[in-house]
């Protein structure tokens, strides 16, 4: 029967290496996927499957991922 040794330090890692995107407006999303800002809209209020979306004080901001996910779900 053998044993075997397991560290429990923590790995390190470039944090520089990861990149986040801020989050998109409705018009940035619009000139991402060539459609019109109107569209984008329609497709935050679809009753099935509607975009991802936060609102914050007035201001719609929409995540890249959740964009890229969305998108690839509904239209490829």
């Amino acid at each position: 029967m053998s044993l075997e040794v397991i560290s429990l330090q923590r790995k390190e890692f470039n944090k520089s290496r990861i990149t986040v995107e801020p989050p998109l407006k409705a018009k940035e999303v619009a000139q991402r996927k060539n459609v019109s800002p109107a569209t984008v809209t329609r497709w935050m209020k679809r009753e099935i499957d509607p975009l991802p979306s936060k609102r914050n004080s007035g201001l719609v901001r929409i995540e890249v991922d959740d964009l890229e996910d969305w998108y690839q779900r509904n239209f490829l």
